[in-house]
């Protein structure tokens, strides 16, 4: 089943501290699945990635195994969202970040579900009527 991936679920993916079954499972899913993100996911996960090698979290060869990992699935960078025209609405009305609203607006353009860990685009999610992974 196709669904939307934020950044928070792929990081506990790869971070030991932030991994629990139902993101394990989900992994396991998506290793058959199709995954949508939008084209700030890619900035957001190298970025966290880098920001734990430099924190001690992980080594820069684990980082380059899990990017290794990540290119093997079905990852569709999708650049439909219409940012200057839903992102600032979407912001206001559930307090997101830019970068959080990106994942709710493509799940509502898409009809996906969504699969996030971040509590705010859970609640924003919930509201708008947008199915939840985890």
């Amino acid at each position: 089943m196709p669904y939307v991936l934020d950044a928070s679920v792929t990081m506990a993916w790869f971070f030991n501290d932030e991994r629990r079954d139902a993101t394990e499972m989900l992994f396991r899913q998506t290793i058959t699945d199709t995954v949508h993100v939008p084209v700030g996911w890619t900035a957001e996960v190298i970025n966290t990635i880098v920001m734990g090698e430099r924190r001690g979290r992980c080594t820069q060869t684990e980082a380059t195994y899990f990017i290794e990992r990540l290119n093997q699935l079905s990852i569709i960078v999708d650049d439909t969202v219409d940012a200057f025209a839903s992102l600032p609405d979407l912001c206001r009305q559930h307090t997101l970040t830019a970068y959080d609203a990106t994942y709710l607006a493509l799940a509502i353009q898409r009809k996906l579900p969504l699969a996030t860990d971040d509590t705010a685009l859970r609640l924003a999610a919930q509201t708008t009527g947008v199915s939840l992974l985890l």
